[in-house]
């Protein structure tokens, strides 16, 4: 009786290709926020999309992945950085747009 061969398989490179280990541990704090998040959130990860930019963003920024817009990398609406965003939408500082205004009577 012959064996029955199995069909081979073609192997791809991951779609993004291969990066670097964190070895140094530049970006574990960002990746500790993340996880500790999606922790705390019982797995939701779309509650942390901030975290992981932010972490992304440090691998980048570290030359640990290749730089590509966030959009790209599925970050269409998170494009400003966490500061700023807050700003935009009212939270610092409990400012919301147009209370700089002077009114006139």
């Amino acid at each position: 009786m012959s064996i029955p061969s199995m069909p081979r398989s073609t192997v791809r490179p991951p779609l993004k290709g291969s990066f670097p280990l964190d070895h140094d541990g530049e970006c574990t704090e960002p990746m500790k926020a993340y996880m500790t998040c999606v922790k705390k959130n019982n797995g939701n990860q779309r509650v942390c999309r901030e975290l992981s930019r932010d972490y992304l963003e440090c691998r980048m920024d570290k030359d640990l992945m290749l730089k590509e817009p966030l959009d790209a990398l599925g970050f269409k609406n998170l494009n400003t950085p966490p500061a700023a965003a807050s700003a935009a939408t009212g939270s610092a500082g409990g400012k919301t747009p147009g209370s700089s205004q002077s009114s006139t009577s």
